[in-house]
């Protein structure tokens, strides 16, 4: 028992074709009078059969499939409306280690939070820019300032490494694995082809994709897919469990094979960067520029998340952190105390390393060290010369990066 309303169109070689159609059916059972409304469209290969659009159900449930749209902006295709975004600080606004870091010759952090940069060849100035896109106050930047040519296994990498229990949602190792889609901003004066790699750490699994900029110096907004991995498991622990890397640049033996676009596969190190891959180590007018980050579950990129500064700070401080601790105490001469600076909030793990970056030394004061206590703190240790009133006002820093 259904009623069909159908819209056709003729064709310029005068064949008639079905456009779109309006069907009413029952949607109950025996004479209760529910009704359901369904309108289908032709994507141009659907024939005489075009395919369901919207569903307006008995119980008033309204299904919109696969591509949901409110003035322009893309709804979700899966997972939930907010919190979104598994990529911290994707807009680069914290940048707790300073602005800009020059003379980078070697893996580390600098510039924005959580951004690790992959360097084995070549030097650079990492930096927190202000160029940036419009709805965007700033970017990360790679500035090379003196060349190289990448041998080998030899790599140039802005990458994200995220925690794996944070990615149980994802389900992957199972039949219903959830893909992803990667959104970024991207400037550089380079154009070509780089590549975009997601890396499943625990079962050494992943998966690339080659991304193009077509126009110097311009910010062009680019979107991958990442495949769902039904095979590979992400632990459920505080250790990496995903990594997403942008590729500057690699030495030859990671471009030898055949890219790997189909899906997640064990890694193979000659299938993992472009052949045609930029290299930004070959110059020193070079630079790159990335912001407006964000991975999320779904098939289509949804408008990027904003985060309250705030927010974004809490969570960069779960792997990096400054803090202040004083003491300041009447001591004798040789005498030394102690006192617990506690973190702003519980961090991944005990920190690989804490250090005093900077002391005030107060009365007899002659030194002021950090030690590791676990997550939650660290302890400071103060010593004096000669008795009287001594101590310090220290500033500290505690890394637990993945």
């Amino acid at each position: 028992r259904e009623s069909r309303l159908i819209f056709e169109g003729e064709q310029s070689g005068g064949e008639i074709s079905t456009l779109a159609q309006i069907e009413v059916s029952h949607d109950g059972t025996a004479d209760d009078e529910q009704g359901k409304l369904v309108i289908s469209t032709n994507d141009g290969s659907d024939g005489a059969s075009p395919t369901a659009a919207l569903t307006i159900s008995a119980d008033q449930t309204v299904a919109v499939e696969d591509n949901l749209t409110v003035n322009g902006n893309q709804y979700p295709t899966a997972g939930a409306l907010s919190n979104r975004n598994l990529i911290i600080n994707g807009a680069m606004k914290v940048a707790q280690r300073g602005a800009t870091s020059a003379s980078v010759t070697a893996t580390g952090y600098h510039g924005p939070d959580r951004y690790r940069f992959i360097v084995q060849a070549g030097t650079f100035t990492i930096s927190r820019s202000s160029t940036a896109p419009d709805g965007f106050s700033d970017s990360w930047k790679a500035d090379c300032t003196a060349t190289a040519t990448l041998t080998g296994t030899q790599a140039c990498i802005i990458q994200q490494r995220i925690e794996a229990q944070d990615l149980q949602h994802l389900k992957f190792g199972t039949a219903s694995a959830e893909e992803l889609t990667l959104s970024f901003w991207v400037r550089s004066n380079l154009t070509g082809v780089f590549t975009v790699e997601a890396f499943q750490d625990d079962d050494s699994r992943q998966v690339s994709k080659e991304v193009t900029i077509s126009s110097a110096d311009t910010w062009e907004y680019k979107t991958v897919s990442i495949p769902a991995d039904t095979t590979g498991v992400i632990d459920d622990d505080n250790g990496p469990g995903l990594d997403i890397s942008f590729w500057l640049d690699a030495g030859p033996d990671l471009q030898s094979g055949t890219l790997n676009t189909s899906g997640f596969a064990a890694s193979v190190n000659a299938n993992r960067v472009s052949s045609s891959n930029i290299e930004l180590t070959g110059n020193t007018a070079n630079e790159f520029y990335l912001t407006g980050v964000q991975l999320e579950i779904g098939a289509k990129a949804t408008p990027f998340e904003h985060r309250s500064y705030g927010d974004e700070l809490a969570k960069c401080q779960r792997y990096y952190q400054r803090g202040r601790e004083s003491y300041y105490a009447y001591m004798s001469s040789g005498g030394s105390v102690e006192s617990v600076g506690q973190f702003a909030t519980h961090m991944r793990a005990t920190p690989t390393t804490a250090s005093v970056i900077s002391s005030t030394l107060l009365g007899f004061g002659t030194a002021a060290v950090a030690n590791l206590i676990d997550e939650t703190a660290v302890r400071i240790s103060y010593s004096s010369s000669a008795a009287g009133f001594n101590g310090a006002r220290v500033q500290f820093e505690a890394d637990a990066e993945l």
